[in-house]
């Protein structure tokens, strides 16, 4: 089953829940994915908030869940040199 989450800040108070009530069923597999069009600075907020939000739920799971970070939009990034630090 795949819940698409899709990060729209109207529904983030419903987020938490719905992963609590799932993830007693069965371990999670989060792609958490990140527009490269945005500003490392924002990239850098959203990658947070939706990690400690993970992890916050999956503390209380009873089986290990991952994360995989996925950029996205690579395609349509001009200057590379910014993003550098990220893959060191």
């Amino acid at each position: 089953t795949i819940h698409d989450l899709a990060g729209h800040k109207k529904y983030y108070s419903s987020h938490s829940f719905i992963l609590e009530l799932i993830s007693n069923v069965t371990p999670l597999v989060f792609l958490l994915m990140a527009s490269l069009m945005l500003t490392l600075k924002d990239i850098t907020a959203q990658v947070y908030y939706w990690s400690a939000m993970i992890g916050n739920v999956c503390n209380k799971c009873p089986q290990r869940s991952s994360i995989s970070l996925v950029g996205t939009h690579a395609d349509c990034v001009v200057d590379y040199s910014s993003y550098m630090y990220m893959v060191r």
